[in-house]
């Protein structure tokens, strides 16, 4: 079964977690206040797994996908630090979805570029084209503390202060860098403030960006109506 964050009638914002999962406990120290750190720790209402109730986080979106944020460089450059706060974070126990092999990752992107020329949504040249492109993405790399699904909407932030951080069902060991693209699909003109956030810069051939809109849009053309993002641009 899938985990899905979903809005009840109360204020109160809940996703479902795998009952007994390894993630379970790393949520429930969120609520307590003794988790990674990205940000302030919202409320737990309650817990019956395999769903977890926390309270509304204040603020709003950092943005959402397709449209432009908006909200200022510095909020943008708060995540960034959000991320980095994470990143320094002691290991949790397992890997997360940010920590998936290189062979899976790369079999994945593979069946994805199959799909999108099955299905006539993009020329194979294209696809053959930007799938050469993401090879930079599939690198080895150092396990972190990652978020896992770090999408633009699962940050909230009040002003120029992220407020709450979302969604912690795919956190585990993983790429520092899956987060930091994750975040910036669809809003590349951020990607500085993000960084600047950050402090210490990644190499930049080592982006995990470069896999994204392989991804991003195989999802978005299996869906109606169809919708690319604005940036995460694909290379002709």
């Amino acid at each position: 079964m899938g985990r899905r964050p979903f809005r009840a009638r109360d204020p109160a914002r809940r996703r479902r977690v795998p009952e007994g999962g390894r993630r379970s406990g790393a949520l429930r120290r969120r609520g307590r206040g003794d988790g990674p750190g990205a940000g302030p720790d919202p409320k737990i209402l309650w817990h019956r797994p395999p769903v977890l109730a926390i309270a509304a986080v204040p603020g709003t979106a950092l943005g959402r996908l397709g449209e432009p944020s908006p909200a200022s460089p510095a909020a943008w450059a708060a995540a960034g630090a959000a991320i980095r706060r994470l990143r320094d974070a002691p290991l949790p126990p397992g890997p997360g979805q940010a920590g998936r092999g290189l062979d899976e990752l790369a079999a994945n992107l593979d069946g994805e570029c199959e799909w999108l020329v099955t299905n006539g949504v993009l020329p194979a040249d294209l696809v053959t084209r930007n799938r050469q492109v993401a090879e930079a993405a599939l690198r080895p790399w150092t396990p972190v503390f990652t978020h896992g699904d770090l999408r633009v909407d699962h940050v909230f932030v009040d002003g120029d202060e992220i407020t709450g951080v979302i969604d912690w069902s795919e956190a585990g060991q993983g790429d520092a860098l899956y987060d930091l693209a994750t975040l910036t699909l669809g809003h590349e003109e951020h990607l500085g403030d993000v960084v600047a956030g950050r402090t210490k810069p990644p190499p930049r051939r080592c982006s995990r960006t470069s896999a994204s809109p392989l991804r991003r849009t195989s999802f978005a053309a299996d869906r109606a109506p169809i919708r690319f993002p604005r940036s995460g641009r694909l290379y002709a």
